[in-house]
């Protein structure tokens, strides 16, 4: 701003000297014309005078007006210093902090009260003191060989007959003869003796069903009976065909041995065993 300003007082001073030179040229100019001229007379002389020459009338000349010379001198301009440029910054960078590792909340697990239910003692019902334990229940379906079965029929439609030839093999193992006879018409006629001779050795029986076949009154079944005997020395299967009536009345047929094994076995033993499997199915099938 300072320096603006000096500038254009500079200026101004210029401009002032150059309308005195202007005025002081004006004014000679003014005093050049005022000089005045005498006209020569036209008349002409008497001849009888001697003419004498018009004095002349010299003008002085108007002095020059003299300008002194005016110097201006010019307001120094302070330098003005342009900062120098600084490269911008260069930018850092950081190395990305870790993620914060919030630790695990364990919520404690709510224990609930364990509550004890008081053992119920049923009373053991009497039983003859050489009778053992019936067969394991079986779930339905799981004394099946194959559904449908080799005749085509499925063994829902027999289950209720099949049911009461597992109650007269238990019946037998268990030493219940009265339940024995009431099951099968054709144990009647024989007393507790006999029949403790045929079946005292039995200790548990399970049936496994292999094949059937629906008539009018009643069912034929054919099926495997798994044999615990000797108080678990061996296990017998035979292959027995059976009728069930529309009584629920059962009789058999035929019954005939098809292997022993030294020990135990039970249903399932025999149901994952594949060569036994496949005896039953070749050698224990309905008679036509």
């Amino acid at each position: 701003m300072p320096q603006l300003v000096g500038l254009l007082a500079a200026v101004a001073l210029v401009v002032a000297v150059l309308g005195l030179v202007l005025a002081a040229r004006r004014s000679g100019d003014d005093e050049s014309a005022a000089v005045t001229t005498v006209p020569a007379s036209s008349a002409p002389a008497p001849t009888s005078e001697v003419m004498q020459p018009a004095p002349v009338s010299t003008v002085a000349p108007a002095p020059t007006a003299t300008l002194a010379s005016t110097t201006v001198v010019a307001a120094p301009i302070p330098a003005t210093t342009i900062p120098a440029t600084e490269p911008p910054p260069t930018p850092t960078t950081r190395a990305p902090e870790p993620p914060t590792t919030q630790p695990a909340t364990t919520e404690p697990t709510a224990t609930q009260p364990v509550t004890t239910e008081p053992a119920t003692t049923q009373p053991a019902p009497t039983q003859p003191a050489t009778t053992v334990p019936t067969s394991a229940p079986v779930a339905a379906g799981a004394n099946v060989l194959d559904d449908p079965l080799p005749s085509g029929v499925r063994s829902a439609e027999v289950q209720p007959s099949l049911v009461m030839v597992q109650r007269l093999a238990d019946a037998l193992a268990t030493g219940d003869w009265d339940t024995a006879r009431s099951l099968s018409r054709s144990l009647r006629n024989l007393s507790d003796a006999q029949l403790e001779d045929g079946y005292g050795g039995l200790d548990r029986s399970t049936v496994l069903l292999v094949d059937a076949r629906r008539r009018q009154g009643g069912d034929d079944l054919v099926v495997a009976l798994i044999a615990n005997e000797r108080a678990g020395a061996q296990t017998t299967i035979y292959c027995i065909q059976s009728t069930v009536n529309a009584a629920g009345d059962v009789s058999q047929n035929a019954a005939s041995v098809l292997d022993r094994y030294s020990g135990t076995l039970g249903l399932e033993d025999v149901r994952e065993d594949v060569a036994t499997t496949d005896l039953i199915r070749r050698q224990c099938a309905l008679s036509s």
